[in-house]
């Protein structure tokens, strides 16, 4: 008799919300899973309308159930209520105090709401993080159904490397993740740097821990143009200095380049977060357009009119990749890489794409040693990175379960 398609609860609070690189992995392990011939149910938290993607509404990826949480759309509303003070103290305080009362975020009420009915009837559990509430839900899951595989996926480690934590939660974080981490089957991190550094960290789970990279959503090719036109580079994600993503040094290196090449390239920046001091700058450059954030439905059309794309690693010493780079790894265009360190594990992780990608120290003067190699980059394209498709990363989940259902029987 021919088995059933597999069935799998995918539970994670990043679902539906726009701007946010978590809710583009997620969908596209589900939109993998279900190629692979998987039955999923998403068990998912509803965040206010105005927070959420149509895009992602729309693919409406798996069988999605909603919990409802009051925290959520307080937190809206303490927002709207209270805004940020021009009082630093104030705003020292209420920090301070909504830390403590959301811990270990926004969605934390989510373990004590949600209903899942009948949890055996799944093959396998996977919780996906940001958020972190994510894997406390799939623990309360698992104590009441402690023969369920779980699958924990982590976009970054929580105590070494989270951006967002602050100092005086940092024990509590460090105990509930060891909690969490020895509680899973197996352990996935989407980055092959940070999988390392948690076998080193956490040698009490090493033998649990895989590393397992996102995919993109769907591929892009360039669209051909019929006449000559000025280059385009495309940015798509928040520029900040407390990530270390910096685009001044590039950006100088094109204006540059423009004063005496033709065609110019021009830099075209989607960002819902871009530093004051940053910002005012590139609104100098006649070559920069800054666009808002937009939703997920415009990005393959924007990428399908550039030459080239722009990767900013994070500062030095992280072991974070941010997910855009592997959105563009579905694309034949060539990727323009700014590094903190070009000799770090990050960099040597980029430069292992070969050609496809244009390594550079995000420094004045070597980018403009480079800009050779960047303007002939602009005028070819690469094929996509097919082993990052949503199909191909998600058959490595199922992989995962039926390693570990053979070595069971």
């Amino acid at each position: 008799m021919k088995k059933n398609s597999m069935k799998i609860l995918f539970i994670t609070s990043s679902y539906t919300p726009k701007g946010n690189s978590a809710v583009i992995r997620h969908n596209a392990l589900v939109k993998g899973l279900i190629q692979n011939g998987c039955d999923v149910d998403v068990y998912t938290v509803k965040w206010p309308d105005e927070n959420c993607s149509n895009f992602f509404l729309k693919e409406n990826n798996g069988n999605i159930h909603y919990s409802e949480l009051s925290s959520l759309s307080n937190n809206v509303n303490l927002k709207k209520q209270i805004g940020q003070s021009n009082n630093k103290f104030f705003n020292i305080i209420k920090d301070f105090i909504k830390s403590i009362v959301f811990y270990p975020d926004s969605c934390y009420q989510w373990k004590s709401v949600i209903n899942i009915e009948n949890p055996s009837q799944y093959d396998f559990v996977i919780s996906s993080s940001f958020t972190n509430s994510s894997h406390f839900v799939a623990n309360e899951i698992i104590k009441m159904n402690p023969s369920l595989f779980w699958i924990q996926v982590w976009g970054d480690p929580w105590f070494y490397d989270d951006l967002i934590t602050p100092w005086y939660l940092k024990p509590f974080v460090f105990f509930d993740e060891n909690k969490l981490l020895k509680s899973a089957n197996k352990i996935v991190y989407v980055s092959k740097v940070t999988a390392e550094l948690m076998k080193d960290k956490r040698k009490f789970i090493a033998n649990k821990i895989r590393y397992i990279p996102r995919s993109y959503y769907s591929s892009v090719e360039k669209k051909l143009q019929p006449i000559v036109r000025n280059y385009s580079i495309t940015y798509a994600g928040n520029i900040t200095s407390s990530t270390g993503r910096n685009v001044l040094n590039f950006i100088n290196a094109i204006s540059f380049y423009n004063e005496t090449n033709e065609p110019v390239i021009s830099v075209n920046i989607y960002s819902p977060v871009i530093d004051g001091v940053m910002k005012d700058q590139l609104l100098s450059k006649a070559f920069v357009n800054i666009n808002s954030g937009v939703d997920f439905d415009k990005i393959p059309d924007i990428y399908a009119n550039s030459d080239a794309l722009l990767f900013i690693s994070n500062k030095g010493g992280t072991s974070m990749i941010p997910g855009k780079f592997y959105d563009y790894l579905g694309t034949n265009l060539p990727i323009i890489c700014l590094m903190a360190d070009i000799n770090d594990n990050v960099s040597t992780f980029v430069k292992s794409f070969g050609d496809k990608c244009i390594v550079l120290e995000n420094d004045f003067e070597k980018i403009i040693d480079k800009l050779p190699n960047i303007k002939l980059a602009l005028s070819k394209t690469y094929p996509i990175v097919k082993d990052y498709s949503p199909k191909v990363i998600a058959k490595r989940y199922i992989d995962l379960f039926n390693e570990n259902s053979l070595t069971r029987h």
